[in-house]
Parts: C-alpha cells; sequence; structure tokens
C-alpha cells in the first residue's frame, strides 16, 4: 500500500491551484485612498501586506499575482490588458491554459459586507468596469464585486459624492474585518479549480 506523504500532498495541491491574476479598481492619489470607490484597490493592497507579498507591483506570491490599478477609473482597461498581456507572457504553456483575470471592485448595488463573483454581466455605469469590457470583452475577465452600499438620495450627484467619499470608522472596520475575511475566503476557492466558488454571499456564481 502506497502512503502519500506531507510532501506529496502539498505538491498535489500547488499542481490544482489555479494561477490568478488579481486587479483591483481604484482612483490614484491620497484624496482616493479608503474612498468607497477604490475599494477593490484597497482589498488587493491590504491582502498583499496582510499575506506577506513581496513589495512592488505585480507582487506574487502561491500562484497569485496581485496589481492595484495605478490609473484612473476610465483608463483601468488600458492599464489592466498590459498588465495581463505581461502576466501570460511570463507562464509556461501549460500554466496560462488554467490561469484567470480576476477584477475586484466597488458595488452599489449590494449593501457593505456582501461580495459577488462572476463572469461578465453588465458595467451597471461603473467606469472602471466599462474600461475593462472595452479592452478584454464581457467574458475576459472574472469580477468580485464587493458592496458599499447605496446612499439614500437618487440624485446623480449625491450618489456621486457618496461614491467618491472616504469610509466612515464604523464602515472601514467592516472593510477590515468581515468582508477582507470574506475576500480572502473567495480568493482560495477560486484559485483551486476542483472547488469551484459556490457562493458571493449574496446569491451563487453568475454569470449574466
Amino acid at each position: 500500500m502506497l502512503i502519500k506523504t506531507s510532501q506529496q500532498k502539498t505538491n498535489t495541491l500547488e499542481e490544482m491551484e489555479k494561477p490568478l491574476l488579481v486587479f483591483g479598481l481604484g482612483n490614484p492619489g491620497s484624496a482616493f485612498t479608503k474612498s468607497r470607490h477604490s475599494l477593490g484597490k484597497l482589498l488587493v493592497q491590504m491582502y498583499a501586506e496582510r499575506m506577506n507579498f513581496p513589495k512592488g507591483w505585480p507582487s506574487t506570491r502561491d500562484n497569485i499575482t496581485l496589481y492595484p490599478s495605478k490609473n484612473y477609473m476610465n483608463e483601468s482597461g488600458k492599464l489592466l490588458g498590459k498588465v495581463q498581456s505581461q502576466y501570460l507572457s511570463s507562464l509556461p504553456p501549460m500554466e496560462k491554459a488554467r490561469a484567470s483575470c480576476i477584477v475586484v471592485h466597488d458595488e452599489l448595488e449590494l449593501d457593505l459586507g456582501k461580495l459577488r463573483y462572476r463572469i461578465g454581466g453588465s458595467h451597471k455605469g461603473h467606469n472602471g468596469v466599462r474600461s475593462c469590457q472595452a479592452v478584454l470583452g464581457k467574458e475576459g475577465f472574472h469580477r468580485i464585486s464587493v458592496g458599499i452600499g447605496r446612499c439614500e438620495s437618487r440624485s446623480s450627484q449625491e450618489v456621486a459624492q457618496f461614491v467618491l467619499g472616504k469610509f466612515k470608522p464604523n464602515e472601514m472596520k467592516v472593510v477590515e474585518t468581515k468582508v477582507f475575511e470574506e475576500f480572502s475566503s473567495l480568493l482560495n476557492q477560486i484559485r483551486v479549480e476542483t472547488n469551484e466558488p459556490s457562493f458571493d454571499n449574496q446569491s451563487n456564481k453568475k454569470r449574466s
């Protein structure tokens, strides 16, 4: 009888893991640090820090490559296209075929603390997602939508102010705990091909 050693188990797990490029959307500059609209970028930076990724971007560890966008939302697609091209060219052919690109972005239609994982779907007026779809196409990347909630007003001006505004201290606490924990858990599920994510904690994985 053959007994699989712990080293063999580790190697098998590593072989199963899907290479991921995780691209966080957000505007550059200190004025947008910790703003609701830059939540995708914030989570990617937070993940890199807490999981001890090497400094600098792109940053890679355990088959995950992180890149927080340095461009404004409406120019995100150009940068993503360049980063993805460089990322794929660095992978062996077999790994390239299994790799996925994931864009992380804020979502008005989800409450704070809710996440949704899907491929495709409408950009719903999100300029960052619109820009990425213009370059890679709707089906060219996966999405993790992270809820920021919606202000009571439906005025476009007030909604814009809300989205571009910074999180309140109590909201930031939710981001740093619940949101980060669920984001980390979701990434872990996505990268193991045999364990496709079954949750977005709002609804199941969607293609629409």
